[in-house]
């Protein structure tokens, strides 16, 4: 227990302890006791010094500025009103106390970075430049770099703000306003995969927020990735965004049909018999034109963008297996932004699409699937399953058979075959597929030879 009249002393040094320790709130108790007996500028002086550290601004102004006069001579009253100006947005009489604390060769990191800031605000971006370079001298800290970053913006030195802007990042991952300035910077400057990777984390930070739904829809509408955007889209409105998807992407629902095989068309339009060679002739020029050929290059994917797509994939499936279409789509569609060189989203998505009878996206992303990696049967499998959900039983043929070509053992690829030449009355060839299939699933063997009986008696 401290007597206040007799040891004066001893509570200014405890103030001073609880400074050294950073325990503000404590010095800022004993201060207060203090003031009830001592009204002078010393006392002043250390409640504005408390009330600088309590980022109480205005406080300070008041405590400080009524004594300014008098304890001009301390060397750190213009840095403390300086950033206090600065924090309440008074830039005038931040940049007159900030050059003087800077005059007084203050050695802290901050004077010099609100100085820089300053300055960038006036468009004095050399000035700029030169008070972050010695605010990060004596400290590293990202706001600078971030600075630096707003700078080279301006000055439209695009790369060198990239690096910036990823150096600021790797100093702090975790501020949701940098990362999404980062974002929009890259989309304003047309680079939209480190943009949509950008929302994809935040995303994945802040699911519930529809608005980075909506923004990574807009960049993925420009990256022309419609499927995505369109998903994007949905979700974003499924959250109560107000949101027109079709003023955004016109012909959303009604995507219009891929033109039929021109040579498939003439075959129907004749109506003749298909003998076994016109079919296979007919079947290179389908090779030809229905199925894409070209192998998209693979992006650059991090080891974390790796593992955070397999949990938004294992995620996606749990929610496909219950039935939760929506959530699934976007589970997929943000494993898909975080590691576009794996199929398995693409191919997932598909199935969301399928069972909501959205065949169009669904084969949108089939397509995709079979560009990044064009000899996986499975994926022209689906793909001529959609078809035939689709009723389009020309395409449909055409990707079983290459279907069955990567995959001769794919009993269920020769059963669907086997189906679509019956339907089309091309019996010799329904009953060998029916016959492939039968040999190679004891499980569908009993129904294959049942349709084989049957068309051998019709013909």
């Amino acid at each position: 227990s401290i007597d206040l009249d007799e040891d004066k002393d001893a509570y200014l040094s405890r103030i001073s302890y609880f400074i050294d320790k950073e325990q503000y709130k404590d010095a800022y108790n004993d201060i207060l006791a203090l003031t009830d007996f001592y009204t002078d500028s010393n006392i002043q002086y250390l409640l504005g010094t408390i009330y600088f550290y309590l980022q109480k601004y205005d406080k300070v102004i008041s405590t400080l500025e009524p004594i300014y006069e008098e304890k001009a001579n301390e060397n750190k009253i213009d840095y403390y009103l300086g950033i206090s100006y600065f924090e309440i947005k008074n830039k005038t009489k931040a940049q007159e106390h900030i050059k003087k604390s800077i005059t007084r060769q203050i050695v802290d990191e901050k004077i010099y970075y609100y100085n820089a800031y300053l300055d960038f605000e006036e468009g004095n971006f050399e000035n700029s430049l030169e008070n972050i370079k010695s605010s990060i001298t004596i400290k590293l800290d990202y706001k600078a770099i971030w600075l630096r970053a707003k700078i080279y913006t301006k000055l439209n030195n695009i790369q060198k703000a990239i690096e910036e802007y990823e150096n600021t990042y790797s100093l702090n991952s975790k501020d949701v306003v940098l990362l999404q300035e980062k974002a929009d910077f890259y989309f304003e400057n047309q680079k939209y995969t480190p943009a949509i990777k950008d929302y994809t984390t935040l995303i994945s930070m802040d699911k519930d927020n529809s608005q980075y739904y909506y923004k990574r829809g807009l960049i993925n509408l420009k990256a022309s990735r419609r499927t995505d955007a369109i998903a994007d889209f949905t979700k974003a409105k499924e959250m109560g965004m107000d949101i027109d998807i079709e003023s955004l992407i016109p012909n959303t629902k009604n995507t219009p049909k891929e033109e039929t095989n021109p040579i498939l068309k003439k075959k129907e339009q004749k109506k003749e018999e298909e003998p076994k060679q016109n079919l296979k002739e007919n079947t290179q020029a389908q090779k030809e034109t229905a199925i894409p050929q070209t192998k998209e290059i693979p992006v650059k994917v991090s080891p974390e963008n790796i593992k955070s797509a397999s949990v938004f994939l294992n995620r996606g499936t749990i929610n496909l297996k219950n039935k939760k279409i929506n959530e699934a789509i976007s589970d997929f569609t943000n494993a898909i932004q975080l590691n576009p060189n794996d199929i398995k989203g693409f191919l997932l998505r598909a199935d969301c699409y399928n069972s909501i009878n959205n065949f169009d996206l669904a084969i949108e992303d089939l397509k995709k699937a079979i560009s990044i990696l064009p000899d996986t049967s499975l994926s022209y499998y689906k793909i001529a399953v959609t078809y035939k959900l689709k009723n389009d039983i020309d395409n449909s043929i055409e990707y079983f058979k290459k279907a069955i070509e990567l995959n001769p053992r794919n009993a269920m690829a020769y059963f669907e075959y086997a189906k679509l030449c019956e339907q089309k009355g091309l019996i010799d060839f329904a009953i060998d597929n029916y016959s492939k299939a039968a040999s190679l699933d004891i499980k569908i063997a009993k129904e294959c030879n049942m349709n084989i009986v049957k068309l051998k008696k019709s013909k």
